[in-house]
């Protein structure tokens, strides 16, 4: 399921034309929309909280993805690859995953069908 591409961090500290950052936070609760298209990146957050890091690994084209997460400081680590996408959310160094539906055996059918 894993599959690793290229390696780009993103720094939530940066500000100016090469990445605009939102970060929708309500309560503990934040919605995270990445919009990624090639090389070009549209990362909104909306942030009423404190800094952070998030580092994507990624290889393909375009994805929407979205995080529901809770807590306060967090690393989010992105590896994906085509359709598959695996999120690991690390949280006071402990290591939480989230799959996405399509997981599993389901999946593996879907993506046989789609590839063969």
């Amino acid at each position: 399921m894993i599959q690793s591409g290229r390696k780009r961090n993103i720094q939530l500290i940066q500000s100016g034309r090469k990445r605009n950052i939102q970060l929708i936070q309500s309560g503990r609760k934040r919605n995270i929309q990445l919009i990624q298209s090639g090389r070009k990146r549209n990362i909104q957050l909306i942030q009423s909280g404190r800094k952070r890091n998030i580092q994507l690994i990624q290889s393909g084209r375009k994805r929407n993805i979205q995080l529901i997460q809770s807590g306060r400081k967090r690393n989010i680590q992105l590896i994906q690859s085509g359709r598959k996408r695996n999120i690991q959310l690390i949280q006071s160094g402990r290591k939480r995953n989230s799959y996405f539906p399509f997981s599993g055996i389901i999946f593996d059918i879907y993506s046989i069908i789609l590839f063969a």
